[in-house]
């Protein structure tokens, strides 16, 4: 079963980020917060890949009146087709190839998916595209 209140502490964990005087750091504490962000968000492409990933095989985005996944991903989502296209590449490679360069030394969770995996393309087409 998902847990849906992970989603919601998601959202109070940001909404506590963006409500912090980044002004008052200083350039070690951002250096650091920098640094803990990107990872993060690396993180939390892995996690976006997945579920897009599964509503692409539930066909879920039809629940919605999309006619794919591209249209509930540019229409919701706000991102390029490209982008939804490859983060979804990127989630079934994951499930094929679970030790495909998982932070954190090759671990693993319960069902054998990795976790913290970063999507470098993705990464690289927000910056180009």
């Amino acid at each position: 079963m998902f847990d849906v209140s992970l989603v919601a502490g998601l959202d109070r964990s940001v909404t506590g980020l963006l409500k912090a005087p980044a002004e008052l750091a200083t350039p070690a504490q951002t250096r650091a917060a920098l640094r803990a962000i990107q990872a993060a968000q690396d993180e939390l492409d892995a996690v976006k890949a997945t579920h897009l990933a599964n509503l692409e095989t539930t066909g879920g985005f039809e629940e919605d009146e999309a006619s794919s996944l591209s249209m509930w991903v540019r229409r919701e989502l706000r991102l390029p087709a490209g982008e939804a296209r490859a983060l979804v590449a990127a989630a079934n490679t994951v499930k094929v190839l679970p030790l495909v360069w998982p932070v954190g030394g090759g671990r693993t969770d319960p069902t054998g998916s990795c976790q913290g995996v970063h999507f470098r393309a993705s990464a690289h087409q927000r910056q180009t595209g």
